[in-house]
C-alpha cells in the first residue's frame, strides 16, 4: 500500500512534524528572551562595577557573576542554534512527508519508502537537536539559579560597605 492511500497516514506524517515544530518555536522564542535578560543583567553588572572599584570582596563576587553571565550566554547561543536546527529540520520532515505522499502516485517503485526513510532520518536528528536545546536550557537554569547566589551576595556585601561609607547612594541591581 503506498502512502498516498492512506489519507490519515499522510496527515499523521504532516502533524507530527508540525506540533513539534511549535514547541521548537515556543523554545526558540524563550531562549531568546533570556539571551536578552543576560544582556541587560551583564551591561548593569558593568555599570556596577565601574563604580564600586576600592571593595576588592565585592568586585571579586561581581567578576564571578560576570564569569557566569558569559557561560549563560554562550549555553543561550549553543541551545538556540540546537532550537533553529530542530525547527528546521522539522519544517523539512513536514515538507518530504508531503512531496513523498504526492510522488508516492506516480508510477516509479519504492519512492514512499525513500520518502518516508528520508523524512524519518531527518526528523530523528530534529528531534535529537531539540533535545541538545533543551539539554543547554537545563544546564544554563542552573547557572543562573548559581547567578542569583551571587547576586543576594552582592547586595549584602554592599549593605555591609554602605554601613561604614559615607555613601549612601540606592543600589541598583539589574532586574
Amino acid at each position: 500500500m503506498q502512502i498516498a492511500d492512506n489519507h490519515f497516514t499522510v496527515l499523521t506524517a504532516v502533524v507530527a512534524p508540525a506540533v513539534l515544530t511549535n514547541a521548537t518555536s515556543l523554545l526558540s522564542q524563550q531562549i531568546g528572551n533570556r539571551i536578552a535578560r543576560v544582556i541587560d543583567r551583564t551591561r548593569n553588572l558593568s555599570a556596577i562595577r565601574a563604580s564600586y572599584e576600592q571593595e576588592d570582596q565585592l568586585q571579586s563576587v561581581l567578576t564571578e557573576e560576570s564569569h557566569l553571565l558569559r557561560r549563560r550566554a554562550k549555553l543561550l547561543t549553543f541551545a538556540l542554534r540546537f532550537g533553529y536546527f530542530a525547527l528546521g529540520g522539522f519544517a523539512a520532515e513536514a515538507l518530504i512527508a508531503v512531496i513523498g505522499a504526492v510522488v508516492s502516485s506516480s508510477d516509479v517503485r519504492y519512492v514512499d519508502s525513500v520518502a518516508a526513510v528520508i523524512a524519518h532520518a531527518v526528523g530523528v536528528i530534529s528531534v535529537v537537536s531539540f533535545v541538545a536545546s533543551c539539554a543547554c536550557m537545563v544546564r544554563e537554569t542552573m547557572i543562573a539559579l548559581r547567578n542569583l547566589e551571587h547576586e543576594a551576595e552582592a547586595v549584602r556585601l554592599h549593605a555591609s560597605y554602605s554601613k561604614g561609607s559615607d555613601r549612601r547612594e540606592q543600589f541598583v541591581w539589574p532586574t
